[in-house]
């Protein structure tokens, strides 16, 4: 399920590159994809910087579900 929702993401973003659009960009993401900054959520963020899309416009929804296990890191990885 990660990397379905990982390369949904990419498309995601390439899509809304390519076709120009300026609406929001919803994201979803399960919890262990944002637990390392440097992991999925750091390369679905630099996949939104590198197509050039403004990052105010995109929202990362986390899915049902998916239990988080460590809020706080999850807080610190989002910040």
């Amino acid at each position: 399920m990660r990397n379905l929702l990982l390369v949904a993401a990419g498309g995601a973003v390439g899509a809304a590159a390519r076709y120009g659009v300026t609406a929001r960009l919803f994201i979803n993401l399960n919890a262990a994809m944002t637990t390392d900054p440097d992991g999925d959520l750091g390369a679905t963020a630099a996949a939104v910087a590198d197509a050039g899309l403004d990052p105010g416009r995109v929202v990362f929804e986390l899915v049902e579900d998916d239990a988080v296990g460590d809020a706080g890191r999850l807080t610190d990885t989002l910040a």
